[in-house]
C-alpha cells in the first residue's frame, strides 16, 4: 500500500526579523511547488504561516496589532493577514480551505479552549524573543491537521517547519518533542534543520492540562511589560527579504537539507502507513487486524474522476473529482431570484470605535431614534439610490464567503430587491447579516442543482469515471474508540454511533457471511465523491468479496438530504460495478426510492449477499 511520510523541520534563527523573512520566503516557495502540484493532480493548497505570539499582558491585542502592522509595512495585503485568539477572531465563518479564501499568514497565540483547525498550516514561526523559552508542544496540532491521507509528489509538502530564534533553543525541541510524542510520533518525526546536533530525550506520552501557558515564563520577563518589538523594524524584514542572493541561499540550504532528511526519514520509517487526524486523535492509533491484513490491502475502492485538460496522471488523465469541480459555467444571470425572507428579521447594531484608538471597540443595539434617522436618510435619497445603497450592503456580507463571481451576486442580488417598498429596504438595512443569509441560502441551493444536474451530464459523456484507486489506511486514529465490538477492520473502532445505529451494526455483525466491516470516519475516511461528498455510516466486506456502503437514517431523516446521499450513492454503486453496493437504511420508513430499506428489509438482503 502507498506510505505516508510526514516529518516536522525546525530551524533556528538568530533574530526575529530573520524568523519572519524566512517564514514569508518558505511560503512563498512552498505556494509554488502547490501550484506545480495542483497542475498535475489538481489537489489544492494554499500553505499558511502561523505566527506565534507572545502574550505578554492582559490585553494581548496591542501584540497582534503590531505583528499584523509589521507584515502590512512589509507589503502583505490585509486580506491575506488573520488574528485568531480568545478575544479576536478574524476567521469566524471563513473556509480556510476555500479556493476564494485569501488568508496566508494568521497571527495567534496558543491552543485555545475552544479548539480551531487549520487545515494549510504548514510554518509555525514563533515570534517570542530571545529570552524566552518557546513551548510549541500545545500549538503543534495546528500544524498535525495536515491531511495524511495523501503523500505529495514534492517532498517539501510532506513536512510542517518550525521556526525559532529562542536562546532556549534545546528546550524548544524538548517542548517538540513532548507534543510529538504526546500525539503518537515519535522521535524519529522531526529533523532539526541548520548544522546544529542537540541532543533530546525521547518523553513518554503525559496527560495534557485543560489550559497551559504556550510560553515558560521562568525565562520570560515580567508579563506585564509590553513586547515593544523594538528590535524588529520592517525596512530591516523587507531587505532580507529583498536580498535575492541571501534569501536564495537560505531557502536552498533548507530545501538541500529538508531533501536529505526526508530521504533519511523515509527509509527509517519504510514500511508504515497511516492516517492522521488532530492532536488529540493522534494519541490512539489502531491498524488493522492481522487476519483482514490480505483482504485489505488487496480493496482498490472506486472514486469518481474526472478528465483533467493537463497533463497525465497515474492511469490516465483523470483526477478525483470535487463538487467545485462541478460549478464550472455556473451563473447567476436568469435564474430564480425569488427569495422567501419570511423569518428574516434582526436587530440593528452599531460599533463605536474610539479615535484614540486606546479603548476596546464596543458594540451596542440600535435605537428607535437611530432607525428613525436611517428611516429619513433613505427617504432623501432617490429610489435608485436607496436601492444601490441597499445592494451593497447585503453584497458586502456575501462576497466575505462567496467563491462566485462578485458581478454575478451583485447582479443577482439587485433582481432581488428590485420593486423592494422603502420599509423593505430599511428592514433589510436593520438585518443584513441575516437577509444576506437568506439570498446565500438560495444561491446555494442554486448551485446544487446545477452541480447535480452537471454530474449527471458528464457522468453520461464520460467525462466522469469511477476509477478503483482508494486505499484503506494501514492506521486509523479516533478520539473516542471502542474494541469492544466483533468483525471490525480495525483493533478498534470509532465509537460515535447513535442507538439506532448501533442496531444496524447488530445485523451487520450477526450475518455468518461478514468478514469483516469499519465505521467511516466523517471527512478522514472514504466518501462518496460527487455533486456533494458523501461519507456513509459503514463500509463492509462480504465472503464472496462484496463491499457494501452502508448509510443508517433514522425515520425522522427522510429529507431532501437523504435523497441525495442515496441518488449519488446508487450512481455509485452502477458505476463501480457487480461487485459494489450501496444501501440507505430507515428503521420503519419506508422511503419510496431505490436502494432504501427498511431495518427488516435491510436484514433479508445483507443475508443473501
Amino acid at each position: 500500500m502507498a506510505k505516508y511520510s510526514y516529518e516536522f523541520k525546525v530551524y533556528k534563527r538568530n533574530s526575529r526579523e530573520s524568523v519572519i523573512a524566512d517564514a514569508i520566503q518558505l511560503r512563498g516557495k512552498l505556494e509554488q511547488k502547490a501550484l506545480e502540484e495542483e497542475a498535475v493532480t489538481g489537489n489544492y493548497i494554499r500553505p499558511i504561516v502561523l505566527f506565534q505570539a507572545q502574550p505578554r499582558s492582559n490585553d494581548d491585542n496591542t501584540t497582534f496589532d503590531k505583528i499584523k502592522n509589521l507584515l502590512l509595512e512589509i507589503g502583505i495585503p490585509e486580506e491575506e493577514i488573520a488574528i485568531k485568539t480568545g478575544e479576536k477572531n478574524d476567521l469566524k465563518n471563513v473556509d480556510l480551505l476555500s479556493k476564494a479564501c485569501a488568508v496566508r499568514y494568521i497571527i495567534t497565540v496558543n491552543a485555545l479552549k475552544e479548539g480551531w483547525d487549520c487545515p494549510f498550516a504548514y510554518i509555525l514561526a514563533s515570534l517570542a524573543n530571545k529570552t524566552s523559552a518557546v513551548d510549541v508542544e500545545q500549538i503543534l496540532g495546528r500544524v498535525l491537521r495536515q491531511p495524511y491521507t495523501r503523500q505529495h509528489q514534492h517532498f517539501l509538502l510532506n513536512s510542517s517547519y518550525v521556526l525559532s530564534c529562542s536562546n532556549g533553543f534545546r528546550n524548544t525541541l524538548d517542548s517538540i518533542v513532548k507534543g510529538l510524542n504526546g500525539a503518537g510520533f515519535s522521535r524519529k518525526d522531526y529533523r532539526v534543520g541548520g548544522d546544529e546536533d542537540v541532543p533530546v530525550q525521547e518523553q513518554q506520552p503525559q496527560p495534557q492540562p485543560q489550559q497551559e501557558e504556550l510560553f515558560n515564563n521562568e525565562n520570560a520577563v515580567e508579563n506585564n511589560n509590553d513586547d515593544d518589538f523594538t528590535d524588529v523594524t520592517p525596512e530591516n524584514i523587507k531587505e532580507q527579504i529583498d536580498n535575492t542572493d541571501e534569501q536564495s541561499q537560505s531557502l536552498t540550504d533548507m530545501e538541500n537539507q529538508a531533501e536529505q532528511q526526508t530521504q533519511k526519514y523515509t527509509e527509517e520509517t519504510s514500511g508504515e502507513n497511516f492516517m492522521g487526524g488532530t492532536e488529540a486523535q493522534m494519541q490512539h492509533r489502531f491498524k488493522i487486524r492481522t487476519e483482514n491484513i490480505e483482504s485489505a490491502q488487496a480493496l482498490r475502492l472506486p472514486k469518481f474522476c474526472i478528465k483533467a485538460d493537463f497533463g497525465l496522471f497515474d492511469d490516465g488523465a483523470f483526477n478525483y473529482l470535487e463538487p467545485e469541480n462541478l460549478l464550472e459555467g455556473f451563473r447567476l444571470t436568469g435564474q430564480d431570484a425569488n427569495v422567501n425572507f419570511k423569518l428574516a428579521s434582526g436587530e440593528m447594531y452599531s460599533v463605536d470605535i474610539a479615535q484614540s484608538g486606546e479603548a476596546v471597540p464596543q458594540y451596542r443595539m440600535v435605537t428607535d431614534s437611530d432607525k428613525k434617522k436611517l428611516r429619513e436618510y433613505l427617504d432623501s435619497l432617490p429610489q435608485e439610490r436607496q436601492i444601490a445603497t441597499c445592494i451593497d450592503a447585503i453584497c458586502a456580507v456575501i462576497n466575505r464567503k462567496n467563491a462566485y463571481r462578485s458581478t454575478d451576486i451583485r447582479d443577482y442580488v439587485k433582481r432581488v430587491i428590485d420593486g423592494l417598498h422603502s420599509d423593505d429596504l430599511l428592514a433589510m438595512l436593520t438585518a443584513k447579516e441575516t437577509y444576506a443569509k437568506k439570498i446565500q441560502e438560495k444561491i446555494d441551493k442554486l448551485a446544487a442543482v446545477y452541480k447535480q444536474k452537471r454530474f449527471m451530464q458528464l457522468l453520461d459523456e464520460g467525462e466522469i469515471e469511477c476509477c478503483e484507486r482508494y486505499e484503506v489506511p494501514d492506521f486509523i486514529t479516533p478520539l473516542d474508540f471502542t474494541d469492544a465490538l466483533p468483525k471490525s477492520l480495525y483493533e478498534a473502532e470509532k465509537n460515535d454511533m447513535n442507538e439506532y445505529e448501533h442496531k444496524v451494526l447488530d445485523v451487520i455483525i450477526g450475518q455468518r457471511n461478514i468478514v469483516w466491516w469499519h465505521r467511516i470516519i466523517e471527512r478522514q475516511g472514504f466518501c462518496i465523491n460527487g455533486f456533494i461528498n458523501h461519507y456513509p455510516d459503514f463500509l463492509v466486506l462480504t465472503k464472496n468479496g462484496k463491499v457494501l456502503l452502508i448509510e443508517a437514517k433514522g425515520d425522522h431523516l427522510a429529507n431532501d438530504d437523504s435523497e441525495n446521499k442515496l441518488i449519488l450513492g446508487r450512481k455509485w454503486q452502477e458505476a463501480a460495478g457487480r461487485d459494489y453496493r450501496y444501501m440507505m437504511v430507515f428503521e420503519k420508513k419506508e422511503f419510496q426510492h431505490d436502494g432504501a430499506y427498511t431495518l427488516d428489509e435491510f436484514a433479508e438482503v445483507i443475508k443473501k449477499l
